[in-house]
């Protein structure tokens, strides 16, 4: 309950909001927890810098002092704060969230992300 709401924002609709609350108490427990127990582990966040192509939307709904921590992690980093956008800014702005990231695969010039046929591959990048 609380945990979810924390994550809306004003410009989350009602229809979104069941929509998400809906799937998300559908989530077994078990698989919530290994998840929110991955991101607490510092192993993950200890190995070092990746260097990979990496792009970071922060919504308005965390604390926009994770820049630092970003770039320390992903040297390679494009940083977003969208500070009126909540956890699901996907759903709650597709258009503008699209089009960033088109533009952003648009700027990657590598073979793993551009591939033989020159289409560009989602799976080959970071995309939080």
């Amino acid at each position: 309950g609380a945990y979810i709401e924390s994550m809306f924002v004003r410009g989350t609709t009602a229809a979104m909001r069941r929509e998400i609350k809906t799937k998300m108490l559908a989530t077994p427990r078990h698989v919530g927890f290994s998840s929110l127990d991955r991101l607490a582990d510092s192993q993950v966040w200890e190995r070092g810098p990746n260097r990979i192509a990496t792009l970071a939307i922060v919504a308005g709904t965390r604390p926009n002092d994770l820049r630092a921590m970003h770039e320390g992690l992903f040297p390679n980093l494009q940083y977003e704060f969208w500070p009126e956008a909540g956890h699901f800014l996907m759903m709650e702005q597709p258009a503008r969230f699209n089009s960033l990231v088109r533009r952003w695969m648009d700027k990657l010039d590598h073979p793993a992300v551009r591939g033989s046929s020159g289409a560009a591959n989602a799976d080959a990048q970071n995309i939080h």
